[in-house]
């Protein structure tokens, strides 16, 4: 079984994720080219792709100039 695990980190009383939304599903996929892939939340946020240099951050997949499929954005 594949599973991601994600930790909440807390800044004093408040988390510091907010929000999260799936984007692909298994009956749906997405996918962004790298020149399509825009700043999610005036840069607050990001957005998770699966791409063929492995699962990057959308500034990460921009610097390398590689796109995939969108797994979520958090916020």
């Amino acid at each position: 079984d594949k599973t991601l695990d994600i930790t909440l980190v807390y800044m004093g009383h408040e988390p510091r994720v907010h929000g999260l939304d799936r984007i692909s599903k298994s009956s749906r996929r997405i996918y962004q080219k790298s020149k399509d892939i825009r700043m999610f939340k005036s840069g607050f946020g990001n957005i998770v792709l699966s791409t063929p240099a492995g699962v990057l951050l959308d500034v990460d997949a921009k610097k390398l100039k590689v796109g995939g499929e969108v797994l979520f954005k958090i916020w």
